[in-house]
């Protein structure tokens, strides 16, 4: 069967044909991964839904749409790389899936109807996301969902910030391969290890591969703005949202929110260490010690209240207190800093690769840890 491809969907075609990147190291580590992610993440209970049907765009090696037959939908997936569809397939039938069924076809060929639309980590590698986000809303039926995974231009700035270092000293394959195993070994090794991936499927796919388009978050709101609304997303909007439910916030509007883009652009450790560093349970309780005293009974006296010894000992400690959480003032200024420093070194001291390396390691925020974020995800709801 003849797949009708595009310029860009050739190129990726052949780089996936080399080191494919939604082939797992463990299927069922990754499938639990997924629910995971959509269950208690997404909070999109899949689980609950009676039987409907799923279309799965661009499903690569199918582990996406085995959770979702799993969850006890009918599922349909199609993607245009006949290796990953293979697999696809062998994984069905070793775990005797039936109502199932995985098609060699191009995302952009598929105009049948479904209640859920799914695309995950597809978008950023098309020519033209916007339009094929457009052409998948279409494929939803009414009061059904669209899943959208992908990476954003703002998430993505470390990425692509990497991929423009590895090179600098030459676009051969090998090369970009070599530079970025040595200037970039942490972060490949993170991403083989939570992503269940070998090393030559990351390399190629996040160095190696000529197209990353990553999307504008507000171009994709805008897009869906009046015919879909925003169900859930993760990550979620890093702010410190705590209006009353009965408020109209701006954030219902469904608007990107500029303190997230700068917190996952710059995002360099992982969410547990933050809350495990920033998080002063004492500090926590003496709070809740004052609060507590101005709870109940009614008939108490504010000057009853104040010369109780333990309110003032407590409100001067929690005056004092530094970091209530991550302070992202810091980080954005220095990461700037950073970036200007090491584009600066590379335009005008054209340095080598080892003399690279040795700048990036002294770094407290660039390519640290996760590097940015890479992939959110969206739910949204047609109305």
């Amino acid at each position: 069967m003849k797949i009708k491809l595009d310029n860009c969907e050739k190129k990726v075609l052949n780089i996936y044909k080399k080191a494919n990147p939604s082939i797992s190291t463990n299927y069922k580590k990754k499938i639990k991964i997924i629910s995971d992610i959509f269950l208690d993440k997404l909070h999109f209970p899949l689980d609950k839904f009676k039987s409907i049907k799923i279309g799965d765009f661009a499903c690569g090696s199918g582990e996406i749409a085995i959770f979702y037959r799993m969850c006890g939908h009918k599922v349909y997936g199609f993607d245009y790389n006949k290796v990953s569809i293979d697999y696809a397939n062998n994984l069905k039938k070793k775990l005797r899936l039936t109502k199932i069924n995985f098609h060699l076809k191009n995302l952009r060929d598929v105009k049948n109807l479904f209640n859920i639309v799914s695309c995950c980590a597809v978008l950023h590698h098309l020519k033209n996301p916007y339009k094929v986000i457009r052409s998948l809303s279409k494929n939803v039926k009414p009061g059904g969902y669209l899943i959208l995974s992908f990476g954003l231009l703002t998430s993505n700035f470390q990425h692509n910030l990497m991929k423009f270092i590895s090179r600098f000293w030459g676009d051969n394959d090998n090369l970009i391969f070599k530079n970025s195993n040595i200037l970039f070994s942490n972060h490949i090794k993170r991403a083989m290890k939570f992503g269940l991936r070998k090393k030559h499927q990351v390399i190629y796919d996040q160095f190696i591969n000529p197209h990353h388009n990553y999307l504008d978050l507000k171009k994709v709101l805008n897009l869906l703005k009046g015919k879909f609304i925003l169900n859930s997303m993760w990550p979620k909007n890093f702010i410190p949202e705590g209006d009353s439910a009965m408020n109209v916030s701006f954030l219902n509007k469904n608007y990107e929110i500029p303190q997230s883009n700068f917190y996952w652009a710059t995002k360099s450790i992982d969410d547990f260490l933050i809350i495990k560093k920033n998080t002063n349970f004492k500090n926590y309780e003496k709070f809740k010690k004052v609060a507590e005293y101005f709870n109940y009974p009614r008939n108490k006296k504010i000057n009853s209240i104040y010369l109780l010894p333990d309110i003032s000992k407590n409100l001067k400690k929690l005056s004092k207190v530094k970091k209530f959480f991550y302070n992202l003032d810091e980080t954005v200024n220095q990461f700037f800093l950073e970036v200007d420093d090491i584009i600066n070194f590379l335009m005008f001291k054209k340095p080598s690769i080892l003399q690279v390396k040795k700048k990036i390691n002294k770094y407290k925020f660039l390519f640290k840890g996760s590097c940015g974020l890479g992939i959110n995800y969206f739910i949204f709801k047609k109305q």
